[in-house]
């Protein structure tokens, strides 16, 4: 374990925690702030969890403790038999999976410790990460509000997309339709969910959380405010100012608890 201070703001940590393998993450939480609501953010594909510290330093500074975790076969957990710069995607799946399961795990430890964590918890995933997002949050009622940059629904639809030339996909496919947002609708309202994206994203495809959002209108149509789909002309990078007004939203709904 690795500690360093950022006087006066936030105390950053770095720490393993133990579920079906080591989570590494780090743990960024404002100082002289007693029982924090608290955000975790999933990175995107080959990115590490250290690529979101300068962001997590930021939001922890606001009176937030902000949880940065490696997915699998990512950052600390890079694992040899996993060449991520030829995605396999059975890979995948299991990277979605199994970080999802991680997810709730790390929430585990949040939870237990009020210092940390005052029941109010967040979620933040970006591309992959949105994926990953999206997969707690139709599983895993505890994250309230969540925030989904560029991620994924329509599981399915999307891997045979992608490796519809691959062997076993159809089987694969099918296991992923149990991951899938859009089969777990009825779990989400009445939490928040503000879903970004780029029309002419060509790296996840834009109609994935377009479904999502939809089908999840009816659902909310007696609190609209709770859900929100916002999209812009680019493509799969998000323009900053979006990603700004997302954690506006995020940290907004934290405090409304």
């Amino acid at each position: 374990m690795e500690m360093n201070q950022a006087p006066g703001k936030v105390t950053v940590e770095r720490l393993r925690i133990a579920g079906e393998e080591p989570i590494p993450t780090i743990i960024v939480r404002p100082t002289g702030v007693d029982s924090p609501p608290a955000v975790i953010i999933v990175h995107g594909y080959a990115g590490s969890k250290d690529d979101h510290l300068e962001e997590a330093v930021r939001i922890a500074a606001a009176g937030v403790t902000v949880v940065n975790i490696d997915a699998r076969a990512h950052g600390e957990r890079k694992n040899p038999a996993v060449l991520l710069d030829l995605p396999d995607p059975w890979d995948f799946y299991h990277i979605i999976a199994g970080t999802a399961r991680d997810v709730s795990v790390v929430a585990d430890y949040l939870l237990a410790q009020p210092a940390l964590c005052n029941g109010s918890l967040g979620l933040k995933g970006g591309s992959m990460g949105g994926y990953v997002a999206l997969a707690v949050a139709s599983h895993d009622r505890r994250f309230d509000p969540i925030f989904s940059v560029c991620g994924g629904a329509d599981y399915s639809d999307d891997l045979l997309r992608r490796f519809g030339h691959v062997d076993g996909v159809e089987e694969l496919a099918a296991l992923a339709a149990n991951l899938d947002p859009l089969k777990h609708l009825s779990s989400f309202y009445p939490r928040r969910l503000l879903l970004v994206h780029g029309e002419r994203d060509d790296i996840v495809p834009y109609a994935g959380q377009q479904h999502l959002y939809h089908a999840l209108s009816p659902l909310y149509v007696g609190e609209p405010d709770r859900l929100a789909f916002i999209s812009h002309p680019g493509y799969h990078a998000t323009p900053l100012p979006l990603l700004e007004f997302g954690w506006q939203w995020l940290l907004g709904g934290l405090s409304a608890g």
